[in-house]
């Protein structure tokens, strides 16, 4: 099995800390056999061995390997380390705005420009996600860059609200005439009394 696509070089201070979880083996056995599978994996220390040999050296399947590999590659060392409970992983933020900075650069050759299935699909090959639906990157780019119909509806929204608050306002200073206002039939009361012309 060849190596992985992910580019696994890790940094000093990665294979430090790698070295160090595996020697002092304070960890859960599911770290450090993570840790261990990281620094098998350094493309700097060992540039040609395979994920097989990986598995084999560490005593578990080519899936883990592959796993962790893929953890690494997309998320970081932390991800590849701990559980998702110990680990903040990249937020709902984080991926759309890799998706939008995706939109900005040119489409792939062939392409005139974006689409949301384009970006979609984009959006799994430069490993932003595993996964995603057409629908939510039409939701991710509305929300990022409204279409003009959608500024309509914001303005006319805007326009709506303050010609009601011009309307209540209006209310509010006009002289009280409600109350002056006779019902149908009803005969207007004098000083003097009624002028239902009784007496």
């Amino acid at each position: 099995m060849a190596r992985t696509k992910y580019d696994m070089t890790l940094t000093e201070e990665e294979r430090d800390l790698l070295t160090r979880i595996v020697a002092e083996g304070k960890e859960s056995d599911r770290t450090i056999l993570r840790a261990h599978i990281l620094l098998l994996s350094d493309w700097k220390k060992n540039p040609n061995t395979t994920t097989r040999q990986v598995a084999e050296s560490v005593g578990t399947s080519c899936t883990t390997v592959q796993t962790v590999h893929a953890e690494y590659g997309k998320y970081g060392l932390e991800a590849a380390l701990y559980r998702k409970d110990r680990l903040k992983t990249r937020s709902n933020d984080d991926i759309s705005g890799k998706i939008v900075e995706l939109s900005e650069q040119d489409p792939p050759a062939g392409n005139k420009r974006w689409s949301n299935r384009l970006l979609a699909e984009e959006a799994v090959k430069h490993g932003i996600v595993d996964k995603i639906s057409v629908a939510t990157v039409s939701k991710i780019m509305r929300a990022h860059n409204p279409s003009p119909i959608d500024r309509k509806d914001i303005v006319a929204e805007i326009n709506l609200r303050e010609n009601l608050n011009d309307n209540i306002r209006d209310d509010d200073n006009e002289p009280e005439k409600k109350n002056q206002r006779r019902l149908p039939g009803e005969q207007k009361t004098g000083i003097g009394g009624s002028e239902s012309g009784m007496g």
